[in-house]
């Protein structure tokens, strides 16, 4: 059927199946996660793209070993709880995330630690619960001690 060059269109995200992807490592609390309804865009080669703005909250210890002091090294896994490979595969559409991000956007009022960068790679995982492996984004950030000042 011809749709007149028609190859995307978008449609609210309340009628769109959405994954339930977190942050393993992420606050249990859903307010955490997109409240704002925008829109997805759907294209003719069945990829749906929902940009959705929200922020997400975690906790990262810092556990040795560290490179040095002056570093430290935190990784987020992301994935979904419930659907395993056989169902949802996902991967970073960017590797290095913090050179894709509008830096001009990015506030790092950190007083202590700079923000340095941010690597995202996909892996499969399996878990001693399940049949088959898990599909997961791996999120590595890496922050460097910013010198001291007399404030």
């Amino acid at each position: 059927m011809e749709y007149n060059g028609l190859d995307q269109f978008s449609i609210p995200s309340s009628e769109v199946w959405k994954p339930d992807l977190s942050i393993y490592a992420g606050y249990s609390d859903s307010n955490y996660f997109p409240t704002v309804s925008t829109n997805v865009v759907l294209f003719a080669n069945g990829t749906v793209l929902w940009v959705t703005p929200f922020t997400v909250k975690s906790r990262c210890s810092m556990t040795p070993p560290q490179d040095t002091e002056d570093t430290f090294e935190c990784i987020l896994p992301i994935g979904t709880w419930t659907n395993d490979i056989r169902k949802i595969t996902v991967h970073e559409v960017r590797q290095n995330v913090f050179e894709g991000m509008a830096r001009e956007g990015f506030h790092d009022d950190n007083r202590k630690w700079k923000f340095e960068s941010m690597i995202a790679r996909s892996l499969e995982r399996q878990y001693s619960c399940c049949s088959h492996p898990f599909s997961l984004v791996l999120v590595d950030m890496v922050f460097r001690k910013k010198p001291q000042t007399d404030d």
